[in-house]
């Protein structure tokens, strides 16, 4: 079964996706397992928007 969401609940996200996709601008930027995206970001827009969420 393959379910699209869409969110900002970035711990939900990485607790239940198999894959995740980071869009900036419209376009998809980055995607892949919820790991690789969060330890180890590819992109500085998705390092940016991580380190955002992390200073809440």
């Amino acid at each position: 079964m393959t379910l699209v969401a869409v969110m900002h609940e970035m711990r939900f996200a990485r607790e239940v996706c198999d894959r995740l996709v980071f869009m900036h601008g419209g376009r998809i930027v980055e995607h892949g397992p919820p790991a690789a995206l969060f330890d180890r970001p590819g992109t500085p827009e998705l390092a940016q928007f991580l380190g955002m969420i992390e200073a809440r």
